[in-house]
């Protein structure tokens, strides 16, 4: 795992490691609010050209 770094990237690795090794509806819930509407936008605009 990596160090916590400015972007909080311990923690993001800390959320996936729960929802890989101990299946935590809670830390994938997290995650997907937290990534979903942003990964939305950056696939539209690959969808729309």
């Amino acid at each position: 795992m990596r160090h916590i770094d400015d972007y909080g990237g311990g923690i993001i690795d800390s959320l996936f490691w729960r929802i890989a090794v101990k299946d935590d509806e809670i830390a994938f819930r997290s995650l997907f609010d937290q990534f979903f509407s942003p990964l939305c936008v950056f696939a539209h605009r690959y969808v729309e050209c």
